[in-house]
């Protein structure tokens, strides 16, 4: 039976042997990872996907901000890795993991989502590059993977910079 699971209650190796298999052993060298460096993983909404002992996929959030030209922090979470074991890739393991992160998001009041990934694929989950043509990050990337979801609309300004955030808090909506 497939089940989201808190991270921590998964192997750390089989974590970053899935993650090698989805991404490359030189995944720490991309700009998302970069990101992460020194941000928090955000627990209640970065978990693996299961199916009785056998890790099927994982996803995580963090805390980033997004530091407009003044200076002022705009909290954002960042999305990624959402990483699905090669054998169980193109089964849906990882729209069901986006689906279950937003609905837990959705549910409480946090801040828009950021993610560099696949316009195509994320675009059905709300995410956009209408707002960040002009957002830098720290290292390459290619500026129309570089996606926003805004639902509750929040002012996010045009231009800034992409950092880590140390926390972000969330109550219940």
């Amino acid at each position: 039976m497939m089940t989201f699971c808190p991270i921590d209650k998964i192997d750390s190796k089989e974590i970053e042997d899935l993650l090698d298999q989805a991404f490359g052993e030189d995944r720490h060298e991309r700009t998302a990872y970069k990101l992460r460096d020194g941000a928090l993983m955000i627990d209640n909404l970065s978990f693996a996907l299961t199916d009785d002992d056998i890790l099927l996929g994982i996803l995580q959030c963090w805390t980033v901000q997004l530091l407009d030209e003044n200076g002022a922090s705009h909290p954002l979470i960042l999305v990624g890795p959402v990483g699905v074991a090669a054998k169980y890739q193109n089964m849906g393991h990882g729209r069901a993991m986006l689906n279950e992160m937003i609905n837990r998001a959705d549910n409480m009041d946090y801040p828009p989502m950021m993610l560099i990934g696949d316009a195509p694929y994320y675009a059905p989950f709300g995410f956009t590059a209408a707002q960040t043509g002009a957002w830098a990050l720290p290292g390459p990337f290619e500026r129309a993977r570089l996606l926003c979801r805004n639902v509750a609309h929040v002012k996010l300004p045009q231009n800034g910079h992409i950092a880590p955030m140390a926390k972000i808090a969330a109550s219940p909506r």
